[in-house]
């Protein structure tokens, strides 16, 4: 009997893993159409000149804006969609089939690698983001991004004004052990500095204010207090860092 259960349980796996194939492969078909669509669309429509370069060099750019503006669309189109994941701890029930939360999770991820593969990851997309109204829009629907990083669950992850994060840092909201699938916000205040290849775990909040190490690891849960220097793996606390002087505080000093 324990046996067949587990044949059941792995062919369950096996068509769960096609299942999330097909429907990555069908978004991601999906959204290149409508910008193919669009891009056709425009460049049909200014109908250039082949003999005139600077008609055709027109055309062309315009229809790479259309392509580039119906991809970044069509995923918000999406993100409105499918619902976001919240925080919590989940397993797989006693029959196999996971629950509804995990399924949800499963679907951002999908979102996420249609924003980190190509052509999204290449060319003008992570320039058009940045523009508005598109940043608006991507902003607070998607969560934070950046380019020298990886923001994965960016719906869970808040990260503060005039905030650093170091080229190939890691920030993540979820992580698997004994107990199941483990979603789980994490906060970065203002003015932190978080060094280069740095982990941020589940749970972890960085206080105004902090600097992390190059490399360092905050793991699962960690408090950093404010105006704080971290480092190591795990972090540790290495000393206090003197709070900022505020400009009011300052003026009044240099006139006495």
């Amino acid at each position: 009997m324990r046996t067949i259960a587990l044949r059941e349980s792995m062919l369950q796996l096996g068509l769960g893993r096609k299942l999330v194939i097909l429907v990555y492969l069908s978004a991601y078909v999906m959204v290149l159409c409508v910008g193919l669509c669009a891009a056709i669309w425009v460049f049909m429509s200014l109908k250039p000149d082949p003999v005139r370069i600077l008609s055709l060099a027109v055309a062309i750019l315009a229809a790479i804006l259309a392509f580039c503006y119906g991809y970044l669309f069509s995923l918000l189109a999406l993100r409105l969609i499918v619902p976001k994941s919240q925080a919590g701890v989940y397993r797989l029930t006693e029959s196999g089939r996971p629950p509804r939360q995990i399924v949800i999770f499963a679907m951002n991820n999908l979102l996420l690698r249609l924003r980190l593969t190509a052509p999204f990851a290449t060319s003008l997309f992570p320039v058009l983001i940045k523009l508005p109204p598109l940043s608006w829009l991507y902003g607070r629907l998607f969560g934070p991004d950046s380019a020298v990083s990886y923001i994965l669950d960016p719906y869970l992850v808040t990260i503060g004004k005039n905030t650093q994060l170091g080229f190939g840092t890691l920030v993540l909201a979820h992580f698997y052990d004994n107990r199941g699938l483990m979603l789980k916000p994490v906060r970065i205040g203002d003015r932190v500095v978080i060094g280069a290849d740095s982990i941020i775990c589940p749970g972890a909040e960085v206080g105004h204010g902090s600097v992390l190490q190059i490399r360092s690891v905050v793991y699962p849960d960690t408090l950093i207090p404010p105006n704080e220097y971290w480092g190591g793996n795990p972090a540790r606390k290495i000393k206090d860092l003197i709070p900022p002087v505020k400009p009011e505080m300052d003026n009044r000093t240099n006139s006495r």
